[in-house]
C-alpha cells in the first residue's frame, strides 16, 4: 500500500516502519501527527485552512471588515 493509509477524508495513518530515518520522513510523520490532531479538534481540514486563511487575510489587511 505504502506509507500512507487513509483511515478517511482528513485522517492520515504514517505507518512509521515503512520510513527509513532522515529529515524528510521524520517531517512527513509529524506532518501526521499534525494532520490527525488538527482534524480531531476541528473536523475538517478544510475548515481548518478557511479559518487559518481569514485570520492571515485580516492580519495582512489591518483587521478590517
Amino acid at each position: 500500500i505504502g506509507p500512507f493509509q487513509v483511515l478517511d477524508d482528513h485522517q492520515i495513518l504514517i505507518r512509521q516502519e515503512n520510513l527509513e530515518p532522515g529529515p524528510i520522513n521524520r517531517l512527513l510523520v509529524q506532518e501526521g501527527i499534525l494532520v490527525n490532531q488538527i482534524s480531531q479538534q476541528k473536523g475538517s481540514l478544510e475548515e481548518y485552512f478557511t479559518d487559518l486563511l481569514n485570520k492571515t487575510l485580516k492580519s495582512i489587511g489591518g483587521n478590517n471588515d
